[in-house]
């Protein structure tokens, strides 16, 4: 694969032919934050934190998903994208139990991570918390519909690694939810 240079925050960098900028940007030390995105898993830009300013494109763009081409001049954070990256972590904090106090994963979270990164300490949404049912009918794995913020790594591990694609995401809107075999029990 042949080198292409880009400019990324005012930066020449190297990248290959065929990455993303995101793959361009993390090959160079350059921190875009990303909720959905997980190596080796085909990206999709659900979390849209990793949105990137590019040079003649009329809105911002998902980095995991925009193919990185030589002369691209890319910026990762301006006020615009903080604002943003902001306004979706309030977004997903208030759209469902996101305690993080009374979480198992405190303290080992992205998503803590980027709150206390973002500092987003309070928000301007009421909290829907709906009451979602617990799936823990298999006796290895455990769907907390309450904590879930539907990035979809687990229905693409589901069907790209493991391949069986039981997982996937089930409604629209604001009933979506991870489902297994069009809404049958995880066991």
């Amino acid at each position: 694969m042949n080198d292409i240079i880009l400019t990324i925050n005012g930066k020449q960098v190297k990248g290959k032919e065929g990455d993303t900028v995101l793959e361009v940007c993390e090959a160079n030390a350059i921190s875009v934050p990303t909720l959905c995105h997980l190596k080796g898993l085909t990206d999709m830009g659900a979390c849209r934190m990793c949105l990137v300013e590019i040079e003649k494109e009329r809105r911002p763009v998902p980095a995991c998903t925009y193919p990185a081409r030589d002369g691209l001049v890319v910026q990762t954070s301006t006020e615009r994208l903080e604002k943003h990256r902001r306004l979706v972590l309030e977004l997903i904090f208030t759209e469902r139990n996101h305690l993080c106090a009374y979480c198992l994963a405190s303290g080992d979270c992205e998503l803590q991570n980027l709150g206390y990164k973002y500092q987003v300490d309070s928000w301007r949404y009421p909290y829907s918390w709906p009451s979602l049912p617990l799936d823990s009918s298999d006796k290895c794995i455990m769907i907390d519909h309450n904590r879930c913020i539907l990035c979809g790594r687990c229905v693409r591990v589901c069907s790209e690694k493991v391949g069986v694609h039981t997982l996937d995401f089930g409604n629209r809107g604001w009933k979506d939810r991870i489902c297994v075999d069009l809404s049958q029990p995880l066991g």
